[in-house]
């Protein structure tokens, strides 16, 4: 929902007009996402990455945002969202007619991610998957910023999972969920689904906001070693250092 002009925003332009009725921070490479609970996992995953490693994956030069909050994230918020902030980003060049921004959008890998991430290709012509539109994978090769090589590898890389929904819950370590289920039956729905070293499971709404906390509480690097390797890849796809930055 875009929010009441204030002073500072209207000498914005472009882009960063865009993005400050929204609440988004602009940096040299930007993802936006469907939920403030990504940016929480992010996040999180970053700071510890940061405090074992020394570098940053986010906050320098990468910024991770959400579409909307509530209603007006998600899917729906992506695509409302995403094609204009896209536009308006390509229009604004630095003195050497370079994109300052560089913007994707990250959607969850299961059914309403897939429909949304066709329909924002289908509507926009300069959009297309695996270059400006990604869905969350398992696994994200740093092989090629090409689209058709990327989108390969992509698929081969994550063959062993037979198409099992990825949201970002499932790139948590299989241990930590296990505990917190433990703790927590009733915030799940059903079983857990698994493929390969892959698992899926129906976290219900009270389940998707306390395994967040809990991870935010509990997790080492090693429990969100697969959302880090998701931050590298989404940096490698945006031109910028993948290891991160001092």
């Amino acid at each position: 929902m875009i929010r009441d002009m204030d002073k500072s925003s209207m000498s914005l332009v472009g882009c960063q007009w865009y993005a400050a009725q929204m609440g988004w921070q602009l940096l040299k490479g930007n993802v936006m996402v469907e939920g403030n609970l990504d940016v929480r996992y992010f996040r999180r995953a970053a700071a510890l990455y940061h405090r074992d490693c020394g570098l940053h994956l986010l906050g320098k030069d990468l910024s991770v945002f959400a579409a909307g909050t509530g209603d007006a994230g998600g899917t729906y918020g992506i695509t409302e969202n995403f094609p204009a902030l896209f536009k308006l980003a390509r229009l604004d060049l630095d003195a050497n007619g370079k994109v300052k921004y560089r913007t994707i959008a990250l959607l969850d890998s299961d059914n309403r991610g897939k429909s949304a991430t066709r329909l924002i290709c289908q509507s926009n012509r300069s959009i297309r998957e695996n270059a400006n539109v990604f869905l969350l994978r398992r696994n994200m090769p740093r092989k090629s910023r090409d689209v058709a090589p990327l989108s390969k590898h992509l698929e081969e890389s994550n063959q062993e999972f037979n198409g099992l929904d990825c949201v970002i819950e499932d790139l948590l370590d299989a241990f930590l969920c296990e505990l917190y289920e433990t703790e927590y039956p009733q915030h799940i729905e059903g079983k857990t689904a698994s493929s390969g070293s892959g698992h899926h499971r129906r976290w219900t709404q009270d389940g998707k906001f306390g395994l967040c906390k809990y991870m935010e509480q509990y997790a080492e690097l090693g429990h969100v070693t697969l959302i880090v390797e998701v931050l590298k890849s989404l940096r490698f796809y945006l031109g910028l250092p993948e290891e991160g930055v001092l």
